[in-house]
């Protein structure tokens, strides 16, 4: 269901409107209001009586009242003698209509989204959305009244900030309070989506389903992410192979996931080190050599292609060339060439705090905390010193 903002409202139902814009002294302005007041509708700040924008009259004396007593001065000069301001005091005039201020409405939006995180007021909400926070029929008639509310509201903030009519702090709290569209996501979440390369819209998912990126890598870390787009976002932003040289060239990674038939949502981390890997390529045949760099785009300035691609370039189809892959793998996978290129920190020269620092690191390395260098170099340190220990 689509909700749109009212429009004005006008007693004159059965009859075209065109508003009357010359100029109504305050005496023919409280006529037209005792005139009003009759038909028992009720005045808001929309109203049109005959042709008349008397709800905005009604805030203008409001707002120049307000002005004068305050001792500024006001465009609309108004003269009021004590019988006039008694006749506008009993119809009511000089009292606020609206339901709420703009700053009230984006402080209503903000404590919304506060309260049910799981409902956007953009796009719209399903009735299954606003079930899960509904005990009972009644509270969900409630929450559903409350949210074509917040909608209102929304439509009208939204319409301000097209018209240019809200200040940068209103801005912020609307940005920062998550009522998103067209207010942006909050600065946390714009910085998380660039850091990890994915849509402002994932990370704000993410943050509302599990609250914070640790609790998502926790659940990585324990295997428990079961949902499809859940593991679809594990795949982009948990790194589960680290490169120790920090080589730029991500078919590596690849390559060593393969090598160990790991997949890319596999728990915890593997480091290991591309120069090593490199090395033990050099050891293939020349043919071996040429299939896994092609495959995997190893060399500086290629890209990866298939299997059939080089198989053309060989002579050969590409069923041909995959033994030769297979074969390349095998001698790849070897325990002792393995050795020379994945690294490990089981060692029992580790202390205590060195095991605790290695855990946050892994971490921090996965989930693109801080600077990776300065991560990757914490952990050369602690890797030097168990390789000293060995020699």
């Amino acid at each position: 269901m689509s909700i749109r903002l009212k429009k004005p409202h006008n007693v004159e139902t059965d009859q075209k409107v065109t508003l009357k814009r010359r100029k109504v002294k305050l005496e023919q302005k409280i006529e037209i209001f005792e005139e009003f007041m009759k038909t028992g509708e009720k005045l808001v700040g929309n109203t049109i009586f005959k042709g008349y924008p008397i709800g905005q009259w009604a805030i203008q004396i409001r707002n120049s009242l307000n002005r004068m007593n305050n001792g500024k001065d006001d465009k609309v000069k108004i003269s009021l003698t004590k019988e006039k301001l008694e006749k506008l005091e009993s119809m009511g005039i000089l009292e606020r209509q609206i339901d709420s201020t703009i700053d009230e409405k984006i402080d209503s939006l903000v404590e919304w989204r506060r309260k049910y995180p799981k409902i956007k007021i953009t796009p719209i909400a399903t009735d299954e959305e606003l079930r899960e926070y509904a005990r009972t029929d009644e509270e969900f008639v409630q929450i559903q009244e409350e949210y074509e509310k917040m909608q209102r509201y929304y439509d009208y903030v939204r319409i301000r900030k097209h018209q240019g009519k809200l200040n940068e702090e209103q801005m912020k709290r609307l940005k920062e309070g998550k009522i998103g569209g067209v207010f942006g996501y909050p600065t946390r979440i714009e910085e998380l989506a660039k850091r990890y390369g994915i849509l402002e819209k994932d990370i704000d998912y993410l943050l509302t389903k599990f609250g914070t990126l640790d609790n998502f890598y926790e659940m990585h870390n324990t295997g428990k992410i079961e949902d499809k787009k859940d593991r679809t976002l594990e795949e982009k932003i948990i790194r589960n192979v680290v490169d120790m040289d920090d080589n730029s060239n991500m078919g590596y990674d690849n390559l060593y996931r393969d090598i160990l038939a790991m997949k890319k949502t596999t728990p915890d981390v593997d480091f290991y080190s591309s120069k090593g890997l490199q090395e033990e390529l050099e050891t293939l045949s020349k043919r071996e050599k040429y299939v896994i760099e092609s495959i995997y785009g190893l060399t500086e300035g290629t890209t990866p292609t298939t299997l059939e691609n080089v198989g053309r370039e060989l002579g050969m189809t590409g069923g041909g060339v995959s033994p030769i892959k297979n074969k390349a793998f095998r001698k790849l996978r070897h325990p002792a060439r393995v050795r020379k290129y994945r690294i490990t920190f089981e060692s029992e020269c580790l202390t205590d705090e060195e095991r605790q620092s290695i855990e946050k690191l892994k971490k921090d390395i996965q989930l693109q905390n801080g600077n990776l260098y300065e991560n990757l170099g914490k952990l050369k340190e602690i890797k030097e010193r168990l390789d000293k220990e060995k020699d």
